[in-house]
């Protein structure tokens, strides 16, 4: 409260012009006094405006800046990362307040309010093999892992012998391959055949993403792409049939076994 007053006298008696040689966590009070006034006055593109500057400041932000930040997002965000932000800023406040804290019942409601719509955002595909996305043997599809524990499932068709070659270029994703309607047997190969199924990174491209090829007969083929960490967000996946095995041009890609 102190430093807000000392803002508000700086400002009055001595000009907007001194603003800029105010110090950072000042210059924080002060932009974060004009997001709550934009917000109150009906002017979500003010407060975003101020929100940024703060976020451009070297220094802490204020206390309230992740609540009324969040309170915005989730109010007024129509794509699914504001969304995501706001909640994140919502959880980092509410952690950070007591619980007789007037904004913490309403820090509270807005997280309620992220839920249902994150429940209520549509998946771009299917989260089971029964809900793929049918893809050609060789083609490019642009998905999103959002949240972590997103699964997108592909089908694929193969009707002559080959190889495929599987490419979720994204950050994080790798794939896991299984054969047949039933989803039952596994085809793609591991260090340890006993472990859980996962991608063995045959080939990488120069940009860091991971690939791999499968040598595969003519059946249903159904792909998985997932995430290996906590690193959410868009990818492409691309498929390739092959009928003989070629290597990535990148970096020497050595044939399933």
């Amino acid at each position: 409260m102190k430093r807000v007053l000392t803002l508000l006298f700086v400002l009055i008696f001595c000009g907007p012009g001194v603003a800029q040689d105010l110090p950072p966590d000042i210059l924080a009070d002060q932009y974060l006094l004009e997001a709550t006034k934009a917000l109150e006055s009906g002017n979500p593109q003010g407060a975003l405006r101020a929100f940024a500057k703060i976020e451009a400041l070297d220094t802490e932000p204020p206390p309230e800046f992740a609540y009324f930040y969040g309170k915005l997002l989730v109010e007024n965000s129509i794509g699914l990362d504001g969304l995501l932000k706001g909640q994140s800023l919502l959880k980092q406040f509410v952690l950070s307040i007591e619980k007789d804290s007037e904004h913490y019942t309403p820090t509270l409601e807005l997280l309620s309010a992220v839920e249902l719509k994150l429940g209520s955002a549509p998946d771009e595909h299917g989260d089971t093999a029964w809900k793929a996305t049918r893809v050609a043997v060789s083609s490019s599809t642009q998905g999103r892992i959002e949240p972590a524990t997103d699964e997108d499932w592909f089908r694929l068709q193969v009707s002559r012998a080959g190889y495929l070659r599987l490419y979720p270029a994204g950050s994080g994703t790798w794939v896991e391959l299984y054969r047949g309607e039933e989803v039952r047997d596994i085809v793609s190969w591991s260090e340890n055949p006993n472990a859980a199924v996962r991608l063995h990174r045959n080939g990488r491209d120069n940009a860091g993403n991971y690939f791999t090829h499968y040598r595969v007969e003519p059946d249903v083929y159904y792909a998985v792409v997932k995430i290996g960490g906590t690193a959410t967000g868009p990818y492409q996946f691309d498929t390739r049939w092959t009928r003989t095995f070629q290597p990535g041009a990148d970096r020497h890609d050595p044939p399933p076994r």
